[in-house]
Order: structure tokens, then C-alpha cells, then sequence
């Protein structure tokens, strides 16, 4: 391998690596909205509010679930629902390996780093990473869709946001 190649496939690494962690915030938000929607929704006392109160209680909600660790998003996930044993274990291995990611990757990955075939491993290792966080995202949010129906956030509701929030964010720069 030139010195181009390798310079290519270590940016490679990183670049898996990058999306891997992205991936892990990524369940990580879909725990908060999956707690909307289980705990702040249900409980939020509507006749009594306006729109105003709804979206500052929102955002003290997720203001304060987003300072805890993983760990502890996943277990007030579930103390305030049953989550189901194959996604409690998914939530498990995904808590570990991101920690794993974000604290001992690197450095426990240092030989395989330097060579072709330990960085392609890593590569493999990553993709699997990046897969299994997916995989665990895309569960939590089928475990919740029934109660998003309900509450009226349906895929066109959250385009429609999005959107909004686009516009918004263009208009601002």
C-alpha cells in the first residue's frame, strides 16, 4: 500500500468511527423522544395549558434528559415502560459498546491501527457498530410508533417539522 492509500484508509477508520458515535447519540435522542412520548405526553396537563407551556415543559424535559449518561437514559426508559427483553439486551450491548467506543477504542486498537489488515478489521468492527446502533434505534422507535400515532406525530408530521426547522435555520444565516 502507497503512502496515499494508507492516508486514505486511516480517514476511512475515522470516518467509521465518527459515524459510529453519531449513531450512538443518535439512540441516545431516540431514548428522549421515545420518553415523550411514554412519560411527558401522557402526564402533561392539557386543558389547564397552553401551547406556550406545552413547548417550554418540552424543553425542560429534554433539557434535563439529556444531561444523563446513556446508562441512565436506558434505565428511566425503563422504569416508566416494559421495554422487551431482545431490545433491553440490543440497549445493553449498544450502551457498552459505546462506551467502549468513546473511552478505550483507540487505545486498545493501537497495533491493528497500524497496519492494513488491523485497520480493514476495524473497518468490519465499526460497520457492525454502526449497524447494531441502527438496529436498536429502529426498534425503540417501533416499540413507540403505536403512542406517536396517537399523539398525531405521524412520518409526514415529522417531515413537516423538519422542514420547518430548515427553514427556519436558512433564513436565520
Amino acid at each position: 500500500m502507497c503512502d496515499d492509500e494508507i492516508s486514505e484508509q486511516i480517514k476511512t477508520v475515522y470516518a467509521h468511527f465518527g459515524l459510529a458515535i453519531y449513531l450512538a447519540q443518535c439512540l441516545e435522542h431516540q431514548i428522549v423522544n421515545s420518553m415523550v412520548v411514554i412519560d411527558l405526553l401522557p402526564n402533561f396537563p392539557w386543558k389547564q395549558k397552553s401551547r406556550e407551556d406545552w413547548y417550554k415543559q418540552h424543553d425542560q424535559y429534554n433539557e434535563e434528559q439529556f444531561t444523563k449518561t446513556l446508562g441512565r437514559l436506558i434505565r428511566d426508559l425503563k422504569s416508566i415502560t416494559q421495554v422487551p427483553p431482545e431490545v433491553e439486551s440490543k440497549l445493553s450491548f449498544c450502551l457498552a459498546r459505546r462506551n467502549f467506543l468513546a473511552h478505550h477504542y483507540f487505545r486498545e486498537r493501537a497495533i491493528e491501527f497500524m497496519t492494513e489488515s488491523g485497520r480493514q478489521n476495524m473497518l468490519t468492527e465499526l460497520e457492525n457498530d454502526q449497524a447494531m446502533f441502527r438496529q436498536a434505534d429502529q426498534q425503540l422507535h417501533l416499540l413507540v410508533e403505536p403512542l406517536n400515532l396517537k399523539y398525531g406525530i405521524t412520518p409526514e408530521a415529522v417531515e413537516s417539522a423538519r422542514l420547518e426547522l430548515l427553514k427556519a435555520h436558512n433564513s436565520a444565516t
